[in-house]
């Protein structure tokens, strides 16, 4: 399943987790040189061709977008969101201030057709059959009970279409709300964020890189604009009503809940080092070569150098039998396991068992009764790997239908089966 966002969106828990009083540095002036992507010392070997990893088509409108001016109180958010990225509007923007009920049901009908469904129920089967998630995990309801309870606004790229929960005479909160998707809207214009729509459906990790990109650049941006433009008094109501907001629903693990937060929170860590190694032209840079993995987001000080390897995991659906058929494929990266590992693990623990990551994949098979799922992860060194191999198996514990493999220096494998019958049956096959 695609949990990425085809459309940027502001979440409750993103605005709670960049406070208004916290420590974005300033912004200084646009440098003139530009970041350039290299290549690190690890070969990168080519990607396959797969029928379940397919770059989703794009279409843009031909006339552009939704024409149309501001009201002239959002029109001054515009203003004041262009000072503070040092960039301005190429074409006019048109935002829609909608309800609740109305949000819930954008984003219902965003994700309404019966491909999102299907590709849920094989995702769920697979995650559980990890064990991030419990079984019998509703994956697609989930999403929805979280949208339905913490979005606050989106814009889509595709269609460049900007909503927010809020009124045509927004207060601080809204306002604050609205300058998050304006900032979004910006960089669309400039840097075409359908950049995240042309990536295939299986770089999943690069997606997450793109969108901590995108979505740490609006929370960075909507931080400095509250500071610059509330008062004191309107900067305690944006705290107040963020802090006053429902938590996740009960039906979305949390597992979950930290996937959907993670653009929010390390997104913003990543840009405020951007800005402080250059300005609003390293932010700039940083779109027109983006991460290419959550380990740049995660140490900024990787980016742009310290590139991934490709790994594939061979497909064993013939091996396993008749009946068996890929499911699914996924591109698991640092965040991904340090996310894992945080299920069951100290966030110490989870960090360092994830560190010095060099990439990884997961494919998963079923026969409509059983599951099966390979994931190898290549690392930076063989004591990395040896580290991550030990974590592990202590978040597996006595589990008996999951298997730990040092397939090379600095390769692990690590098998995760339904059932006892299967996991022996995939020991067999891929141990």
């Amino acid at each position: 399943m695609r949990i990425r966002r085809l459309a940027l969106v502001l979440t409750l828990a993103g605005t709670v987790t960049a406070s208004c009083t916290g420590s974005t540095p300033a912004v200084s002036p646009r440098p003139s040189s530009s970041s350039t992507a290299v290549t690190g010392g690890l070969s990168v070997v080519p990607a396959r061709s797969d029928p379940l990893c397919k770059a989703v088509p794009v279409h843009r409108p031909r006339n552009g977008g939704p024409a149309g001016s501001l009201p002239p109180v959002f029109a001054r958010v515009a203003q004041q969101v262009e000072q503070i990225r040092s960039l301005t509007y190429m074409r006019p923007v048109r935002a829609q201030a909608v309800t609740r009920a109305a949000m819930n049901q954008l984003m219902h009908d965003k994700a309404g057709s019966q491909e999102p469904r299907q590709s849920a129920a094989r995702t769920s089967k697979a995650w559980a059959t990890i064990g991030v998630i419990p079984r019998g995990t509703d994956l697609y309801k989930a999403v929805s009970d979280f949208d339905a309870s913490q979005v606050l606004g989106f814009y889509d790229p595709e269609t460049r279409r900007l909503v927010f929960i809020g009124t045509n005479s927004p207060g601080p909160f809204q306002r604050f709300t609205l300058s998050h998707e304006l900032t979004h809207a910006l960089d669309d214009q400039h840097f075409d964020l359908t950049h995240l729509d042309r990536l295939q459906s299986c770089r999943d990790d690069e997606q997450g890189a793109y969108i901590s990109l995108a979505e740490g650049d609006a929370v960075v941006t909507s931080v400095l604009w509250a500071r610059q433009d509330l008062s004191a008094q309107e900067l305690t109501q944006v705290e107040q009503a963020a802090g006053s907001g429902p938590p996740p629903p009960a039906s979305v693990p949390p597992f979950l809940v930290k996937l959907m937060e993670f653009p929010y929170e390390a997104g913003p860590a990543f840009i405020e080092t951007l800005l402080q190694q250059g300005g609003p032209g390293a932010i700039d840079d940083a779109f027109r070569h983006p991460p290419v993995s959550t380990e740049q987001v995660l140490h900024p000080e990787r980016y742009p150098s310290d590139r991934p390897v490709t790994v594939e995991v061979p497909n064993a659906a013939s091996k396993l039998g008749r009946r068996w058929k890929e499911i699914e494929i996924e591109q698991v990266g640092e965040e991904w396991l340090q996310l894992l590992f945080g299920l069951h693990l100290s966030s110490v623990n989870a960090a360092a068992d994830s560190d010095h990551w060099g990439g990884g994949q997961y494919r998963a098979w079923s026969d409509g009764a059983h599951t099966a799922v390979v994931m190898d992860t290549a690392w930076d060194s063989h004591e990395a790997s040896a580290r991550f191999a030990q974590g592990m198996r202590q978040w597996l514990g006595n589990r008996s239908t999951a298997t730990v493999l040092q397939v090379g220096p600095a390769l692990v494998r690590v098998i995760f089966a339904s059932d006892r019958q299967t996991i022996t049956l995939l020991r067999r096959i891929m141990g």
